[in-house]
């Protein structure tokens, strides 16, 4: 019995540091936190992205570049927000937009319900998980971890094909 509670609580640990670190790199990458960066340091906000992180495209707000390379982040003194995107395979290239406003205390509270979504979605894959295996606690539990590992990865790629399909969508209606 004490295997279980030791690899139960392994795996919480583990899973809460994924979340935590995902959730901070997703906020580090939005057109929120980069603004903010910009408006209090004045200094360039420079950070690395994979591609199915994707990253803010200060010429149109609604599309996410998703690309590896590397993201630099200048406001010059008439509120243009400039990117600089050195991608991985050597070429760059450069976007331009307004700084967007500051967002009303309110947005927090849609962040806050895809969190809890998110934690309900893995929540209901382990619960589905542990219910279909049958035989010892240690087995549903086990079970029950995998059925949240798939949870979680069926909710990364919900989430990136949301993400590419709304920065076609954007970008097919600013080229009109």
């Amino acid at each position: 019995m004490s295997t279980v509670i030791i690899s139960v609580s392994l795996a919480v640990v583990m899973i809460g540091v994924i979340l935590f670190n995902a959730y901070r790199r997703a906020v580090r990458h939005s057109s929120r936190w980069i603004s903010a960066q910009l408006r209090e340091s004045r200094t360039p906000v420079e950070f690395s992205i994979r591609g199915f992180e994707g990253t803010w495209d200060p010429s149109a707000p609604d599309v996410r570049i998703l690309d590896t390379g590397q993201a630099i982040y200048t406001l010059d003194d008439d509120g243009m927000v400039h990117l600089r995107m050195k991608f991985d395979n050597g070429r760059e290239r450069t976007f331009m937009g307004p700084l967007p406003p500051i967002p009303p205390p309110s947005a927090g509270r849609s962040i806050r319900l895809v969190l809890v979504g998110y934690a309900a979605t893995l929540v209901a894959g382990f619960l589905i998980g542990a219910r279909s295996a049958d035989g010892s606690l240690e087995r549903r539990v086990i079970w029950g971890f995998v059925g949240a590992v798939v949870a979680m990865i069926l909710i990364s790629v919900s989430v990136t094909a949301l993400q590419v399909g709304t920065s076609i969508r954007t970008r097919r209606h600013s080229n009109r």
